[in-house]
């Protein structure tokens, strides 16, 4: 399978959550893993909030920083940000009301795979970008 990854399936193969061993099975069926330029990004902020929050020890810290950069190496990220991208973006902030950053996400998928929504698996945790990613077309894992 080809599937656009969102961060919210990625941060459970880094860190130990209730939902870990969904995402692994899924990675294992991953042929291509698509995300966009803004995933590392995402992921480090997710992981930087759980240590804060007092969810990781210093050690899991450094542990799982060293475990996105490792899953960094392993995905195709889509980028930069294209005019088509910030267009769709803006059209789904209006259709759906998503965050900038997940409607930036969604647009980028669909540019990744020319608009054509069967070519892609879209994965995510998120409700509301599963909802409107199904709505854009897309085949979705949730």
């Amino acid at each position: 399978m080809i599937a656009f990854w969102d961060s919210s399936a990625i941060i459970p193969l880094i860190i130990k959550e209730d939902r870990t061993d969904q995402s692994i099975a899924l990675f294992k069926k991953t042929k291509k893993m698509l995300v966009w330029e803004f995933t590392q990004t995402e992921c480090f902020s997710a992981i930087c909030k759980k240590e804060k929050n007092g969810d990781l020890s210093d050690l899991f810290l450094k542990e799982a920083l060293h475990s996105m950069l490792q899953l960094s190496g392993l995905w195709n990220e889509i980028s930069p940000l294209s005019a088509l991208t910030k267009s769709l973006a803006k059209r789904i902030i209006s259709a759906y009301g998503l965050k900038t950053l997940d409607s930036l996400q969604l647009a980028t998928a669909l540019v990744a795979c020319q608009e054509d929504t069967k070519r892609l698996t879209f994965i995510t945790y998120d409700k509301g970008l599963a909802k409107a990613a199904l709505k854009e077309g897309f085949y979705v894992i949730s």
